[in-house]
């Protein structure tokens, strides 16, 4: 029985708390390097997605968020990324609030309706202003996923 996360998943597959990054296109590289590392697919084709969506459309839902996210052909399993930055980039969210929680989803595109409520269901919970304090916080990989396992936590996922 595998334990899920506050997301919903089974497991949050890569966990990277306080990057040093400083331009979204540096987010970008890193995660698409790290994602490319157990996918299977090259990291110049996550980056080409994922800046092409950014560009269609800003990733950040506000409050210091952004959940960028794409699917693949290539894919059999779906991987999620949350990365907390040192210093907030401006991923040009509508409330001019710039970011420095980001939670990445990368899915094969034949889950079409399952990469859909795995988007809500992410997007409902960093809606939870004291679930990201906590996240903010964490200084530690092992931090961070104390904090996205802990049974106590769910209900401010809800």
């Amino acid at each position: 029985m595998s334990t899920k996360d506050q997301f919903g998943t089974s497991d949050l597959t890569i966990v990277m708390p306080n990057v040093a990054a400083k331009t979204q296109r540096e987010v970008f590289e890193i995660i698409s390097a790290q994602i490319a590392e157990i996918s299977g697919i090259s990291s110049t084709a996550i980056f080409t997605r994922l800046m092409q969506k950014e560009k269609d459309q800003s990733s950040a839902t506000g409050n210091g968020v952004a959940i960028p996210h794409a699917r693949f052909l290539q894919l059999k399993e779906s991987y999620t990324l949350l990365m907390t930055l040192k210093n907030k980039i401006d991923f040009n969210a509508n409330d001019s609030r710039h970011t420095d929680i980001i939670c990445v989803l990368i899915s094969p595109r034949a889950d079409g309706v399952l990469h859909l409520q795995r988007l809500s269901k992410i997007s409902r919970t960093l809606k939870n202003a004291k679930l990201c304090e906590e996240i903010r916080a964490a200084r530690t990989e092992q931090d961070l996923r104390r904090i996205l396992y802990d049974p106590q936590n769910m209900i401010l996922a809800a």
